[in-house]
C-alpha cells in the first residue's frame, strides 16, 4: 500500500532536488491545511490525518485531510469545496 510520502515523492524532479519535494508538500498539503484553518475547520486542539488516494485512472494521487476537533470521537474528511464559513462546529457534533 502506498502512502502520502509516496504520493509526494512522485513530484520529485532531479533537476530541482529537495526543492521539488518542498513545493509538492506546500502545494498539496500546506495549502489544504491553511484553507481549512481559514474556514474554521481546524483549530486549537484539532487532530489532522493526511492520507493519499490512488485512483486507477487518475494522473496523480489525491492528498486528502481528515480532522477531529478536540473532544470529538470521529474524524471528518475535509472537502475542498466546503463553504468559507468560520463556524462549522455543527458538522462535528
Amino acid at each position: 500500500m502506498r502512502g502520502v510520502e509516496s504520493a509526494l515523492a512522485d513530484g520529485y524532479d532531479v533537476n530541482y532536488g529537495a526543492r521539488s519535494i518542498k513545493y509538492e508538500v506546500e502545494r498539496r498539503v500546506v495549502n489544504q491545511l491553511a484553507a481549512a484553518h481559514e474556514k474554521g475547520i481546524i483549530g486549537k486542539g484539532s487532530t489532522v490525518q493526511i492520507f493519499a488516494l490512488f485512483p486507477e485512472n487518475a494522473e496523480a494521487p489525491e492528498i486528502k485531510l481528515k480532522v477531529r476537533k478536540s473532544g470529538v470521537k470521529d474524524f471528518i474528511e475535509i472537502e475542498q469545496s466546503w463553504p468559507s464559513i468560520k463556524n462549522l462546529t455543527s458538522i462535528f457534533d
